[in-house]
């Protein structure tokens, strides 16, 4: 040991602990400062070499930094710009075709049946089929063959559904599949794994009776919707709650819920039960059908009401169609004359005139009057009889159905009174039968001497085939004016009611004793009037023939709307019918439509059971009771 340290540098020191001791001596003798200098030597070294390698340090690589995220937030917002703005509507197009929406959920509409509960709406489930081409093409070596079986099993065109799917991203197949093509389609795709055809449920409709009252009935589409008549009408009772689901389609075509799946796929809305007999609407389209292919008419329609009540038992419209195919025929074949046409009741209107005169005792049942012979002159206008008559009494101008001499009695009657006799009859307003489309016709106070003379036998005002039934059922009942209706009650599926129709009295029009004496008077015009070729044996019919010239708003042309409007028996009266016509290529109200309401009535007689009239009941009727 002592050898060692005697040696300076002579030998090798031990490594380790004797480099230690000599510089723990060092320290100890030269003190902290001297290895604090050789640490700031060495850092400024470091610094020295990294100034050089990069001058701006630290700063120049946030500007970096800086300089590279403004780049990528320019390009992102440029991006946003370009989709937003300047390619708005390629991208809206793009997600509306791959975006589904709603997902609507199936409902079954509910039944309209008769009054006897006979079925003539019903619904029947039903799918539409949709294909995303993407999803169905992607790795399918046998898209084409695949693609030929479906077109097959639809009915469709192969090579056109072919090119159509190269143009989308989702395409609709067929929009009613049959169950038939349902199941096998099904079973195709199932045997083949296939993915990218879907189904949704429908809402069909069908009708048991086919094209019986289509205007009546009115028609929904497959969504459960109703689009028009008693199915719009009445909609908010027979659609069900039917849920509508937001969707989306991804890229596969496939569905996606995004507040979760249906609950229920299909759902019930409640039954109308009309007051519509199968039996009497079959024979009232047959005979009205029967009878315009007759003599050529454009459009007809046809009426049976109870008089005591207003029920209607048949409302007939010609030209029908089936309402499975409502969207191929034109749309006036569509439209329920009975209550949405107006038109010039010509000598029905009669009765409003003879009502008015003999209730405000203006006129006296036997009072005669001058018929000048068939042509009478006010200022610069003449009205004609169709049949020249010189003096008439009351009885029998109504039988002849003279114009001239209802002008007469229409200038005793007077402007305000004969307008206030008009709407006390239920005219220039709505008949409110619960029905849609109901109109409320055209009629103003006459103006002058002319227009209250043509008032009074029907021109100049507009009235709707309805409203002419309603007003001859007030007659017929007596003098009260009743409410047509046509739906006795809305039932829904576990039976609750939640819409009931009763018989509604409007008001009283005339007294019993002017009712019973205008019965009498129409049951001449049927016996031995302008409406014999109505009569129907063994029974005593009241009623009114009308021939009304068509005006195009100026002049009149030689077109006609031909109407007959009568009740039965008149002694007791249970039923009304009016039957009209458009534009028939010959013939009056009594020759045309006279035999049309004797056909429809009888088949009414013998499906409501009415006995034959007793000879004589309508004269003994005609007591003395007061006006009230």
């Amino acid at each position: 040991m002592m050898m060692m340290n005697g040696m300076p540098g002579g030998s090798y020191p031990v490594p380790g602990r004797g480099v230690r001791f000599k510089l723990s001596g060092l320290l100890h003798r030269k003190g902290h400062h001297a290895l604090s200098h050789a640490h700031h030597g060495g850092l400024e070294r470091r610094k020295a070499i990294a100034h050089a390698l990069d001058p701006d340090g630290g700063r120049a690589r946030m500007r970096i930094a800086w300089r590279v995220m403004v780049g990528v937030a320019a390009v992102i917002i440029l991006k946003l710009f370009v989709v937003q703005v300047v390619l708005h509507s390629y991208y809206r197009k793009k997600i509306d075709i791959q975006a589904g929406g709603e997902y609507h959920v199936g409902v079954t509409r509910g039944v309209i049946t008769d009054r006897t509960g006979r079925p003539l709406v019903i619904s029947r489930m039903g799918s539409a089929i949709s294909m995303s081409p993407k999803c169905f093409l992607r790795k399918n070596p046998k898209a084409w063959s695949d693609m030929r079986t479906i077109c097959s099993i639809l009915g469709l065109s192969a090579v056109s559904t072919w090119r159509e799917a190269g143009h989308g991203e989702f395409m609709r197949l067929k929009r009613q599949a049959s169950p038939a093509e349902l199941e096998k389609i099904r079973g195709f795709l199932q045997r083949r794994n296939l993915s990218g055809i879907e189904t949704e449920p429908l809402c069909l409709r069908a009708y048991p009776e086919g094209r019986m009252a289509c205007q009546l009935l009115g028609v929904a589409n497959d969504r459960g919707d109703g689009l028009e008549g008693l199915e719009s009408k009445y909609d908010e009772f027979l659609r069900a709650e039917a849920e509508d689901l937001p969707v989306l389609r991804d890229n596969h075509g496939r569905l996606i819920f995004s507040n979760g799946g249906p609950v229920n796929e299909a759902q019930t809305g409640a039954s109308l039960t009309l007051t519509i007999d199968v039996g009497i609407q079959r024979a009232a389209e047959r005979e009205l059908e029967q009878g315009m292919a007759r003599v050529g008419a454009k459009w007809g329609c046809a009426i049976v009401m109870e008089t005591a009540t207003g029920e209607v038992l048949a409302l007939a419209n010609v030209p029908r169609y089936h309402p499975e195919r409502f969207a191929a025929v034109p749309a006036e074949w569509r439209v329920n004359r009975a209550i949405s046409t107006t038109f010039e009741p010509g000598s029905t209107f009669k009765l409003v005139t003879l009502a008015a005169a003999l209730q405000d005792n203006f006129v006296k049942e036997d009072a005669v009057f001058d018929c000048e012979h068939g042509a009478y002159l006010i200022g610069d206008e003449v009205i004609h009889d169709t049949e020249p008559h010189g003096l008439l009494p009351v009885r029998e101008m109504l039988v002849e159905s003279s114009n001239i001499g209802f002008a007469k009695m229409g200038q005793k009657v007077g402007s305000e009174r004969l307008y206030h006799w008009a709407r006390r009859f239920g005219f220039g307003e709505f008949v409110k039968a619960g029905l849609a489309g109901d109109e409320k016709g055209i009629l103003g106070k006459p103006r002058d001497l002319f227009s209250l003379s043509a008032m009074a036998f029907g021109q100049g005002i507009g009235v709707t085939a309805i409203q002419l039934a309603a007003a001859y059922g007030a007659i017929a009942n007596g003098g009260i004016l009743m409410r047509p209706w046509v739906v006795k009650e809305v039932r829904d599926y576990t039976g609750v009611v939640r819409l009931e129709n009763r018989p509604q009295a409007v008001r009283r029009v005339v007294s019993k004793r002017v009712a019973r004496t205008i019965t009498s008077m129409l049951v001449g015009v049927v016996d031995r009037g302008t409406g014999r070729a109505a009569a129907i044996g063994g029974y005593r019919v009241a009623g009114k023939t009308g021939t009304a010239q068509i005006s195009d708003g100026k002049v009149y042309k030689d077109e006609k709307i031909v109407t007959f409007i009568g009740f039965l028996p008149a002694e007791a009266p249970r039923l009304l019918v009016l039957v009209a016509m458009d534009r028939p290529k010959y013939g009056s109200g009594g020759g045309v439509a006279g035999p049309v309401f004797r056909e429809i009535a009888l088949a009414a007689i013998r499906q409501a059971g009415i006995p034959a009239s007793t000879p004589g009941t309508v004269a003994l009727n005609l007591g003395g009771e007061g006006a009230r």
